[in-house]
């Protein structure tokens, strides 16, 4: 199948790149022979290349016939999504992995129960370290802890 030929076309080149650097280039030939080597290679290498095509030919077109619609063409593919792309509306917003993000998840239908629980403690946990994190804020950091004084007293010893 594919796989054989692509395995005999590899070897191929391995064995040909092998007894271009055993025989050809280091037994001293000359120029004209080396040439002739090469351009066989070469030949060997398009009839290959063409059976491969040809092959890759037939699947596409048994691919065609199978399914009319689907397109062999990957350029209009391609020009097609750039369109889906340009349709899109500009404003999107991306999940991230947060609490409030997994939040949504709640309203899903297929979450399980015991998974809508553990996001809801995860939410609940997270808005209680979050009132902890204000009160602390509010209560020791709001106020400057030195007075007028003291900060003339600071500015005048340095």
């Amino acid at each position: 199948g594919n796989s054989r030929q692509a395995f005999l076309f590899s070897s191929d080149i391995c064995a040909l790149d092998r007894l271009l650097a055993a025989e050809m280039w280091g037994s001293g030939t000359d120029a004209l022979q080396k040439t002739v080597a090469l351009q066989k290679i070469q030949e060997e290498q398009a009839e290959v290349i063409k059976s491969m095509q040809a092959r890759l030919d037939k699947l596409e077109a048994k691919t065609s016939m199978a399914d009319p619609t689907m397109s062999t063409n990957l350029e209009d593919q391609l020009e097609d999504m750039e369109q889906e792309d340009e349709d899109e509306p500009a404003v999107s917003y991306e999940l991230s992995q947060t609490m409030w993000d997994a939040a949504m998840l709640l309203a899903f239908r297929r979450v399980r129960g015991a998974d809508k629980a553990v996001v809801m403690s995860g939410i609940l946990i997270n808005l209680a370290l979050q009132a902890v994190l204000l009160a602390v804020i509010f209560a020791d950091m709001l106020e400057n802890p030195y007075s007028n004084e003291t900060i003339n007293e600071m500015v005048y010893w340095r």
